[in-house]
This record gives C-alpha cells, structure tokens and sequence, in this order.
C-alpha cells in the first residue's frame, strides 16, 4: 500500500510545502490529523487518475515512439558512419585536396539532409506532444489552486509517506 501513496505523490508531483492559500483556509476537516498515508494515498486518487488519464497516457505513448526511432536513427546511422568514413578516407588519401573538399561538402549535405528528414518526420508527433504537456501543465496548475488537495499533500509530506 506504500507503493500507492508513493505512485499518488510522484503521479501528482506537486510540492505540498509551497502551498499557501489566500484566505488562510487550508481545507482541513476534522480527523485529518489520524489519517495514514495509505488513506491519505486512496483520497489523492482521483487526482492521480484524472492526471494519468488522456495527455499522460499519450505522452507515455508519444515518447516511447521517440525512443524507438532513436534506437532505429542510431543503428542506420552506425551503417552511414562507415561509409562516410571510406568515402572521407579515400577522397583525403595522399593530403588535402579538391577530392577532399568535395567529399567533405558531401557528407555534410548529407548530414544535413538526415537531420532536415528527421526533423520533418518527427515534426508531428514533437508537435502533439508540445501540445500534450501544455494541457498537463495546466492541469496541474488547476490542481494546485484545490486547497483540499494542497491540504492532503502537505499532511502526506509531514508524515513522511512515500
């Protein structure tokens, strides 16, 4: 049951220490005082769905297609690396030269050109994601303002819940 007060601390991650409200009310109801982290955990779970729902799920989605083109970028770019560097080697062979120039022009514009495809075949999903951690943003800022979950989350802090 620690693991859930832990996953509803960290899914939320606000900071329960920075919280003041304007009118002094803390939102704090009687019994408050005897609650363990564990029903503490149970009444910040709304929250933890609602922020785990919709643009987090997404983010989780859209980020772990980030990281499985990196892995594919990497392993094609290990097979140009080689190349580049035949090509570099046998343009350069015998000193500096117009060959040389030249195949190092080349595979600049190649680099050049990988990068521009790169960046216009992820351009959509960096988008969506940009998108997706305004809204998360917001909703956590939305957040923020409930004293009662400020209030919760202090109390969770003082207890030391994790």
């Amino acid at each position: 049951m620690k693991c859930l007060v832990y996953t509803a601390l960290a899914g939320l991650g606000l900071m329960a220490a920075s919280v003041a409200t304007a009118a002094g009310d803390d939102n704090a109801r009687p019994g408050d005082e005897t609650l363990t982290c564990e029903q503490i955990a149970m009444a910040l779970m709304p929250n933890v769905q609602q922020m785990r729902g919709g643009s987090m799920e997404q983010l989780g989605r859209n980020s772990q297609e980030m990281q499985r083109r990196s892995i594919k970028r990497e392993t094609e770019l290990q097979g140009e690396a080689a190349a580049d560097t035949a090509a570099m080697e046998a343009g350069c062979f015998g000193g500096i030269n117009a060959t040389c120039a030249a195949a190092s022009e080349a595979q600049s514009a190649r680099e050049a050109a990988r990068n521009a495809k790169i960046k216009a075949e992820d351009k959509p999903l960096t988008d969506q994601m940009s998108s997706e951690m305004t809204a998360l943003a917001a909703q956590g800022r939305a957040m923020q303002q409930d004293p009662r979950l400020m209030h919760l989350m202090q109390l969770a802090q003082q207890k030391h819940c994790h």
